[in-house]
């Protein structure tokens, strides 16, 4: 089974306290939302308008991401 590791840094803060952040989730690029957006197009059979298939695209990845 294979775990993906989570980089995270660990801070000192003015007080002395410790806090550690982890990475924060990278937006899908304008490049990966047209990809998807189409592929969808496509899989629809034609179907839809394209921002209806740049917001369905845009969803999918942001919630994979």
């Amino acid at each position: 089974m294979e775990t993906k590791a989570t980089k995270r840094t660990v801070t000192k803060t003015a007080t002395g306290k410790k806090t550690v952040s982890t990475p924060k989730k990278s937006k899908p690029t304008d490049e990966e939302i047209q990809a998807r957006a189409y592929e969808i197009y496509v899989e629809s059979g034609y179907q839809g308008t394209d921002l209806e298939n740049w917001i369905k695209a845009e969803k999918e990845l942001l919630s994979k991401k």
